[in-house]
């Protein structure tokens, strides 16, 4: 399996830290890459450790999962790791007063030569590009995502919603944990992107794609897709995992 793939992180133009934190690991001996994408929330820096967690106890579990060849295999894996990275950030703000409330969005893809399986929680995205037409694969765990479902708001009105960043599911805000699962077929050609809300709430899904197409390589589309972020603002920290399968 070939892949070709850039991921970045970036404080954006606001925020003093970086919460943000991404992680891959690309087994291919065994044909799959896990890619990971977490926002982290809290004060004292709490925010930057829940983050940090999700992704190092999910990328170290990955180096040794090896059950490509069964879906039901690999969304046990996924789940139940998220899960397990949900349980230790829990503990460790319950062992660390300084900790209390602190919390992180996540979101993976697993790439196999077969499919593509996402897992989220959170308003941390997943998307897919193809043939060029970008799709939001995930769905948003976020009070405005409600309002959405309800009928209550529109789309366009959700972009300036005062409660636009309020989270409705995150990793660390107790002991158990509800994870989404999506499953695409892997198609040559397209690109998976996995991002923060630093990109998808400054970069319209529109400009996405503009860039993403234009661009040579996704190394020069990550670094634009950030500088866009950025000149809308920065008003958030930014992540960016661009795949091409």
């Amino acid at each position: 399996m070939i892949l070709d793939f850039c991921a970045k992180t970036d404080t954006g133009r606001i925020r003093n830290a970086n919460q943000d934190f991404c992680g891959y690991h690309v087994a291919d001996k065994y044909d799959i890459a896990f890619f990971a994408v977490a926002d982290g929330m809290g004060g004292h820096n709490a925010g930057e450790i829940a983050s940090a967690v999700a992704i190092t106890t999910f990328i170290d579990a990955a180096k040794d999962f090896f059950d490509v060849d069964s879906t039901e295999g690999l969304e046990r894996f996924m789940v139940h790791t998220v899960r397990k990275s949900n349980v230790i950030i829990w503990r460790r703000a319950l062992q660390n007063p300084e900790m209390k409330g602190m919390g992180t969005t996540f979101v993976v893809a697993a790439v196999t030569e077969r499919e593509v399986m996402f897992a989220n929680v959170g308003d941390s995205r997943a998307y897919v590009l193809s043939d060029g037409q970008l799709t939001q694969v995930t769905k948003d765990h976020s009070y405005v995502q409600v309002l959405l479902d309800q009928g209550l708001v529109s789309k366009d009105e959700i972009t300036n919603h005062p409660r636009k960043n309020e989270i409705t599911r995150a990793l660390g805000a107790a002991e158990t944990v509800d994870v989404d699962i999506f499953t695409r077929e892997y198609k040559k050609g397209n690109y998976i992107i996995l991002c923060s809300d630093g990109l998808s709430n400054m970069v319209s899904e529109e400009e996405m794609v503009k860039i993403i197409l234009e661009e040579k390589s996704v190394h020069t589309a990550t670094d634009k897709l950030i500088e866009s972020a950025n000149s809308a603002g920065g008003k958030d920290n930014i992540t960016v995992v661009l795949i091409k399968l």
